[in-house]
């Protein structure tokens, strides 16, 4: 009888997502950003109201709901300027509490992309984590579960 020792095989974090899904699900991110650019969170709040189709898809592909791979948005989220992120938080926190297919609870991608931000050492002010408590109904947002 003979052993062997296993070795684990390295994996790449992305290797799994093709060149043309990044790009798609960057396209996402675009929509949105264009969509809430300008914005405060009170304005993000009103246009969650009245979300055009293309902006409603781009949130659901994002959101998982369309089976957006989880390790694609580390890479996918490092292309983007900290207000940008800042304001997919608002946007994402919103649309969690007004529609009930993209509440996703500790899943919520406002939590990834808050994870983004504070891994470039900055973070949402006191006022801003105020009002997001004040106007999302998921817990876990921004920070996500303790465990």
């Amino acid at each position: 009888m003979t052993t062997s020792t296993w070795e684990p095989t390295p994996s790449t974090p992305n290797s799994d997502i093709s060149a043309d899904d990044k790009l798609q699900h960057r396209k996402n991110i675009d929509t949105l950003i264009q969509a809430t650019n300008t914005l405060n969170p009170d304005a993000i709040l009103l246009l969650s109201k009245h979300l055009s189709d293309e902006i409603l898809q781009a949130l659901k592909a994002l959101s998982g709901s369309l089976n957006f791979p989880k390790k694609a948005w580390p890479e996918l989220l490092s292309e983007i300027n900290l207000d940008e992120l800042k304001q997919l938080v608002f946007l994402f926190s919103i649309v969690d509490s007004a529609y009930q297919e993209l509440s996703l609870g500790d899943a919520s991608p406002a939590i990834k992309i808050y994870t983004a931000i504070k891994k470039r050492k900055d973070k949402l002010s006191s006022e801003q984590l105020l009002w997001i408590k004040e106007n999302c109904s998921n817990k876990f947002i921004p920070n996500g579960s303790i465990f």
